[in-house]
């Protein structure tokens, strides 16, 4: 059976597939300022939120845990005035802050109110800050793609030290104990500073804070703690060292700190 296009069937048919090819084109330019769109928010929020204060980030962790600080360190260097020049900054630039950020933030404002009377949990606060800062700054890194690779190594190497640190104020609950602990992290192996590495121990953490939530509920219903566990468990810090640590020598001198607690 023969098809005959009438010279009207072809006029709408030529319509259609123009009209069509139209709104396809109006889409994909749509699409396309929305993404430069939100590539510029993007750098905005880098240039404007982390850029100035990222490397102070790094530099609090150093100042802090320096082994040789009186010795390394100019005697001005303090790292209460390198996380006070952090938090004000962020306070300033909270409209570039994602709700995860703010959250973290707002734990530290409010400890200004606030009596910690477990000696250690406000400054846990100020850990958990820097590595969601650090999360931030990976994400965007990953999104702007403009970094070198030496740079996002920086980012993994800081987190792993900083989750390392937290782990070790969580287990000693005590912040003297922790920084002496995280002193030492010249025992480190900066080989194992990689992506698996951070993986691996993002894992072991999460499943802590987990747990201890789990253990303030459980505590809070039975109004005792002799039937749940320990959140002073030594198992996760021996296992994050052993993977960031390989020699026998400092995994026996790290080791032994822990379990001297």
């Amino acid at each position: 059976m023969d098809i005959k296009i009438t010279a009207q069937v072809a006029s709408l048919l030529g319509a259609t597939i123009g009209a069509s090819a139209a709104v396809t084109a109006q889409l994909f330019s749509h699409f396309l300022t929305k993404r430069r769109e939100q590539e510029k928010y993007t750098r905005e929020v880098y240039q404007n939120l982390f850029a100035p204060i990222i490397f102070d980030v790094f530099a609090y962790f150093d100042v802090s845990t320096d082994f040789r600080k009186h010795h390394n360190l100019k005697s001005s260097i303090t790292e209460n005035d390198i996380s006070e020049k952090i938090l004000d900054h962020v306070k300033n630039n909270l409209r570039y802050a994602s709700p995860s950020l703010i959250s973290k933030y707002h734990f530290i404002a409010r400890n200004t109110y606030f009596e910690d009377n477990s000696g250690f949990y406000h400054f846990l606060n100020v850990l958990e800050f820097y590595i969601s800062i650090l999360d931030e700054v990976d994400k965007l890194t990953t999104k702007l793609n403009l970094f070198d690779k030496n740079f996002q190594n920086m980012i993994i190497r800081y987190k792993i030290l900083y989750l390392t640190w937290s782990a070790s104020l969580q287990h000693f609950q005590n912040s003297t104990k922790a920084y002496a602990f995280i002193s030492l992290n010249f025992h480190f192996n900066s080989k194992k500073y990689t992506k698996n590495t951070l993986d691996k121990i993002n894992n072991i953490y999460n499943g802590q804070i987990f747990k201890n939530k789990w253990i303030q509920c459980a505590t809070k219903i039975f109004r005792k703690t002799s039937s749940v566990p320990n959140p002073n468990d030594s198992n996760n810090l021996i296992s994050i060292i052993n993977i960031i640590t390989d020699d026998k020598d400092s995994l026996e001198e790290l080791s032994n700190i822990v379990f001297r607690d």
